[in-house]
């Protein structure tokens, strides 16, 4: 018999704004060695609607009602979150204008749709990795949008937010040699991050002008709270 390994994973049984709900195929072991690929949390996969394909973070997998005799059928339940999609130009664009519905199949992402989901910023932007679901696709921020809006680094302690703030500067510098950034480091942690490329100023070495201060921070300064 021939061997293939199918994209579908599923289909859709409830749509609430932006998350959606799916009912995993069902697989035996040996489908899941020679034809049958389970998803995984943080996997991008796709919906095709009438007009676009729909893309979402599967951010859940479980199984509601868990049978108590192992190797019966069991529900299996992936939530996703929608994050944007594809029209008839190719182009990926974050937000859906076209939702899934009831019944539409659910299914792996491939490496083109992810190169075009992932690759947006082209020749403009800068690389600071590779992208998780497929790292053969380098993972590239647009500066301009980058700094130009809010943008947070969140993650629990010991994760790697400070390596990751330093691992996005300097990929900027890197490309932009003559970019300019501030960092208040009050726990002086980048300090050796940055090397020779940075000043470091320090409350010891800190000068202000008296021209910069208003009347309130003169007087906090002079007389103290």
């Amino acid at each position: 018999d021939t061997m293939y390994v199918t994209s579908r994973v599923g289909r859709v049984v409830s749509v609430s704004g932006s998350q959606i709900i799916t009912l995993l195929d069902n697989w035996s072991e040996t489908d899941q060695e020679e034809n049958f690929r389970k998803p995984d949390i943080g996997e991008v996969v796709n919906v095709r609607t009438s007009m676009t394909t729909a893309f979402g973070l599967v951010t859940g997998l479980s199984i509601p009602i868990p049978e108590q005799l192992e190797g019966r059928a069991e529900l299996r339940i992936m939530e996703l979150e929608l994050i944007g999609e594809i029209e008839s130009d190719g182009v990926f664009r974050r937000g859906v204008s076209v939702f899934p519905g009831l019944g539409d199949e659910v299914h792996h992402t491939s490496s083109e749709d992810l190169r075009r989901i992932f690759m947006r910023a082209g020749n403009n932007g800068v690389r600071i990795g590779v992208v998780h679901q497929d790292k053969t696709i380098p993972a590239c921020v647009m500066v301009d949008e980058l700094l130009g809006k809010h943008f947070a680094v969140l993650g629990t302690t010991g994760t790697g937010k400070s390596c990751a703030v330093s691992g996005i500067l300097q990929s900027i510098l890197a490309q932009h040699g003559k970019a300019h950034i501030v960092i208040l480091d009050q726990h002086n942690e980048y300090a050796t991050a940055f090397g020779d490329s940075a000043e470091l100023i320090s409350p010891s070495d800190l000068q202000l002008p008296y021209w910069l201060l208003n009347f309130e921070e003169m007087r906090q300064l002079i007389i103290g709270q």
